[in-house]
Parts: C-alpha cells; sequence; structure tokens
C-alpha cells in the first residue's frame, strides 16, 4: 500500500532528547515528591504524556491553579539542558535526510507532539522547523485535547494535513504515542529507538516496523507528488 502523508512525533524522534526530559522530570519529582522516577512509571506515566498528565500523576491532590507554575518551571528546567549542550541541541540522525527527501517530493507531513506551545516555539527557533514544516500544522499541547495515548492527537494531525489517518505514517518512540496512534486507525507505524529498545518496540502489537534513525523509512511506501 501506498501512503500519503507522514506524521511525526517530536521528542524520540525528530529530536533525541528523553534523557533530557527525564532529568527534568525526576528534578521535580525529588523536589515535589522526595523520589525520582521508577523505569516503570518513566516508561508508562511520563514518556509521550502531557505536562498536566504527569504532574497530576506526581502531585495528586495538588490545586488546580498551580499546575501551570509547576509546568512552567519543568520545561524552564528542560530548555536550560538543552542550551547547556548546544552540540546536541540538533535534528536526530536521518531527519534532514528524510525531511529534504519529503520536500522534494512535497509529500504532506506534519508533527504531533506532547510539548507545549514554548517548547514548540523553542524548536522551530533553534531547529529551523520551518524548513520542512508548516508550523500551523503542527499539533501540539495546547489544553485543548486529550494527551496520549489516547487517540486524538493523531485525528488532528491527520486533519491538518486533510488527510484520513489511515493515509499516513507514523513515527513514535513511546508506548502511549504507539497506542494513540493505533487508536486514531494510522496506516502504518514505525517504532524508534535505540538498539537496546528495538525487541521491546518489536514485540508491541501496533508497531509495524522497528527503525533506529530516520532515514531508514521506505519512501517506497509513500505516493510520490513531485
Amino acid at each position: 500500500m501506498k501512503y500519503t502523508g507522514v506524521i511525526f512525533d517530536f521528542n524520540g524522534v525528530l529530536f533525541f532528547d528523553s534523557d533530557l526530559h527525564e532529568t527534568a522530570w525526576n528534578y521535580m519529582s525529588m523536589k515535589y515528591r522526595g523520589k525520582p522516577f521508577s523505569e516503570h512509571e518513566l516508561e508508562e506515566n511520563v514518556h509521550g504524556r502531557t505536562n498536566e498528565d504527569i504532574i497530576t500523576f506526581i502531585l495528586s491532590g495538588y490545586p488546580q491553579e498551580g499546575v501551570s507554575a509547576l509546568i512552567d518551571e519543568k520545561e524552564g528546567f528542560y530548555r536550560d539542558l538543552c542550551l547547556g549542550d548546544l552540540d546536541r541541541l540538533k535534528l536526530s540522525p536521518g531527519a534532514i535526510e528524510l525531511l529534504e527527501e519529503l520536500n522534494t517530493r512535497n509529500i504532506p507531513k506534519t508533527i504531533a507532539t506532547a510539548s507545549p506551545k514554548q517548547n514548540l516555539d523553542f524548536f522551530v527557533e533553534h531547529l529551523e522547523l520551518k524548513n520542512w514544516f508548516n508550523v500551523d500544522d503542527i499539533v501540539y499541547d495546547n489544553g485543548a485535547l486529550p494527551g496520549k495515548p489516547q487517540p486524538d492527537i493523531y485525528l488532528a494531525a491527520a486533519k491538518s494535513l486533510g488527510l484520513a489517518p489511515s493515509e499516513c505514517i507514523v513515527i513514535e518512540d513511546s508506548n502511549s504515542g504507539i497506542m494513540s496512534a493505533f487508536k486514531a486507525g494510522i496506516g502504518k507505524i514505525y517504532g524508534i529507538g535505540p538498539e537496546s529498545q528495538k525487541e521491546k518496540l518489536s514485540n508491541m502489537d501496533a508497531v509495524d516496523k522497528v527503525i533506529t534513525q530516520l532515514n531508514e523509512i521506505s519512501l517506497l511506501e509513500l505516493k510520490d507528488y513531485s
């Protein structure tokens, strides 16, 4: 089958930064509940989830009016980590090659991310996303959509491209993101991760193919609009 468009998760896919988010969330967890996240908590309750969901998980009973300030604190800490290591503040291996080829062939593409607007603006500026994406099409955590693993973010991303979910390929790295894409009826789901994660990703029924970097995606699966 030939697919029509591509939807990228961002963190852990276009930008390999999962460890930076873990560091920032463990900072928050240590500060506000006195212990870091376990590996299971990171996998099931952090990666791919919205900030509000994570804050609610670690600080149950915290006044709702205080959540926004805590999100700002965490994301500010995260962005400082990014700026503290400019050598790694770049798109993931193989990303530019794939994005340039998609541009050349005029293949519709967008991003569906659990990141808030402040982080999206940060990525647009520092990673020059306007070279490959219509920023207005990008779906991010604006507080209006249920977070992953609910399907809404991928339904919205497909709609922003004017496509049915079944016409799209999605590239994801987290359990919650993969389940979100699956529930949305996405046509093909690539799981991306390091070699150490390949077996786990391969064992997920929703994942059609596992890759370690983006230029391993087969362009033969995409309709040619060049």
